[in-house]
Protein backbone atom coordinates (compact mmCIF):
# COMPACT_ATOMS: atom_id res chain seq x y z
CA UNK A 1 0.00 0.00 0.00
CA UNK A 2 0.82 3.95 0.22
CA UNK A 3 1.57 6.23 2.91
CA UNK A 4 -1.62 7.97 1.64
CA UNK A 5 -3.77 5.57 1.37
CA UNK A 6 -5.84 2.99 4.32
CA UNK A 7 -7.42 -0.12 3.16
CA UNK A 8 -9.51 -1.77 5.69
CA UNK A 9 -10.10 -5.42 4.26
CA UNK A 10 -13.36 -7.42 4.94
CA UNK A 11 -15.39 -10.28 4.41
CA UNK A 12 -18.28 -9.03 2.54
CA UNK A 13 -18.82 -8.27 -1.06
CA UNK A 14 -18.88 -4.61 -0.50
CA UNK A 15 -16.47 -1.73 -0.95
CA UNK A 16 -16.57 1.74 0.29
CA UNK A 17 -14.38 4.07 -0.60
CA UNK A 18 -13.75 7.70 1.03
CA UNK A 19 -12.00 9.53 -1.55
CA UNK A 20 -11.97 13.12 0.19
CA UNK A 21 -11.13 11.89 4.23
CA UNK A 22 -7.50 13.17 4.06
CA UNK A 23 -5.89 16.47 4.66
CA UNK A 24 -2.15 15.40 4.23
CA UNK A 25 -0.71 16.71 1.03
CA UNK A 26 2.56 15.37 0.03
CA UNK A 27 5.48 18.61 -0.20
CA UNK A 28 5.61 18.06 -4.32
CA UNK A 29 2.46 18.37 -4.57
CA UNK A 30 1.77 21.42 -2.30
CA UNK A 31 4.46 23.00 -3.25
CA UNK A 32 1.88 23.85 -6.66
CA UNK A 33 -0.78 24.84 -5.09
CA UNK A 34 -1.87 28.54 -4.79
CA UNK A 35 -3.70 28.09 -1.10
CA UNK A 36 -2.40 24.64 0.55
CA UNK A 37 -4.71 25.92 3.26
CA UNK A 38 -8.14 25.91 1.54
CA UNK A 39 -6.92 23.04 -0.31
CA UNK A 40 -7.08 20.82 3.06
CA UNK A 41 -10.45 22.72 4.25
CA UNK A 42 -11.73 21.10 1.43
CA UNK A 43 -12.42 17.62 3.04
CA UNK A 44 -15.16 15.25 3.87
CA UNK A 45 -14.34 15.74 7.33
CA UNK A 46 -16.59 13.44 9.17
CA UNK A 47 -17.49 11.09 6.56
CA UNK A 48 -15.31 8.12 7.23
CA UNK A 49 -16.60 8.40 11.13
CA UNK A 50 -19.89 8.40 9.31
CA UNK A 51 -20.22 5.26 7.88
CA UNK A 52 -17.71 3.48 10.74
CA UNK A 53 -20.78 1.05 11.08
CA UNK A 54 -19.91 -0.73 7.51
CA UNK A 55 -16.81 -2.38 8.86
CA UNK A 56 -18.91 -4.16 11.29
CA UNK A 57 -21.07 -5.02 8.52
CA UNK A 58 -17.92 -6.99 6.88
CA UNK A 59 -17.56 -4.15 4.30
CA UNK A 60 -14.25 -3.64 2.80
CA UNK A 61 -13.09 0.18 3.12
CA UNK A 62 -10.37 2.61 1.78
CA UNK A 63 -9.70 6.01 2.66
CA UNK A 64 -7.46 8.38 1.80
CA UNK A 65 -4.76 9.91 4.66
Amino acid sequence: MSDWLTVTPGDAPLIIAFPHTGTDIPARIEAGMIDPWRARKDADWWIDRLYAFATELGATTVRTA
